[in-house]
C-alpha cells in the first residue's frame, strides 16, 4: 500500500533505466564495427555518450570498459542514496560481496 509513497521515485528512475538498455539493432550495430572507435560512435547513440564524451580517440578496451562501469556505479549511488526504509540497507548488502572480494585482493596483493 506504502510502496508507491516509499518508493514511487526510484521505480520510476529504474524504468527509465530500462528503457534505456540497448536495443537488437544497436547490438546488431556494436557486432560490426571494426575499430573501437567506430564502437564509440555507436555508443553515442546510448545513455551513455555523456560518460563516453570525455574520452580521447584511441581509448583502450579497458578505458571504454571502465568508462562504462562508472557510469553503472553512478546510477547505483544515485539509487542509494534516494533509498528509502528497508531498500537503503538491502541496497547496502548487495555491494558487500564485492567489497569482501576488494579486501581478498588488497590482501594478496599486500602478499606477493
Amino acid at each position: 500500500l506504502l510502496f508507491n509513497a516509499e518508493n514511487g521515485y526510484l521505480d520510476g528512475i529504474l524504468r527509465g533505466y530500462r528503457s534505456a538498455l540497448i536495443t537488437r539493432q544497436q547490438y546488431h550495430n556494436f557486432t560490426q564495427c571494426e575499430t573501437l572507435d567506430d564502437l564509440k560512435v555507436q555508443l553515442q547513440t546510448t545513455d551513455y555518450a555523456a560518460w563516453l564524451a570525455e574520452l580521447p580517440a584511441g581509448a583502450k578496451p579497458e578505458t571504454i570498459g571502465e568508462c562504462l562501469q562508472m557510469a553503472m556505479v553512478e546510477r547505483f549511488a544515485y539509487l542509494r542514496g534516494n533509498a528509502q526504509g528497508k531498500l537503503g540497507p538491502f541496497m547496502d548488502y548487495m555491494t558487500l560481496p564485492y567489497l569482501i572480494d576488494n579486501v581478498i585482493l588488497i590482501i594478496g596483493g599486500m602478499q606477493s
